[in-house]
């Protein structure tokens, strides 16, 4: 039932938005960001060499927060800390 609600609810904000010609976040507040911080999800590949190329390609679209699990092979998530997503892909980088 919340996301429906959820749904219903943006959808009304948009709509009196579009109304009163402002953006639906001025109807509940004043600008906080300009932008916010997006994860992906670790590539699932078991060579190390594609694994590597798509983790670049993530990088490279500017992704900097990503979710790692042993649904990954990773042993990653609060336990395993996902060491091979880790090693090699640079400092500032973080992870689920």
């Amino acid at each position: 039932m919340g996301g429906g609600y959820s749904a219903v609810d943006m959808a009304l904000h948009g709509i009196s938005g579009k109304v009163y010609n402002v953006p639906a976040y001025r109807l509940v507040g004043n600008k906080v960001r300009d932008k916010i911080r997006i994860y992906a999800d670790t590539t699932d590949h078991k060579n190390p060499k594609g694994y590597a190329e798509r983790m670049r390609r993530r990088k490279e679209m500017g992704l900097t927060y990503f979710q790692d699990g042993p649904a990954h092979g990773t042993g990653g998530g609060a336990a395993g800390g996902g060491e091979r997503a880790r090693r090699g892909h640079g400092e500032g980088l973080g992870y689920l």
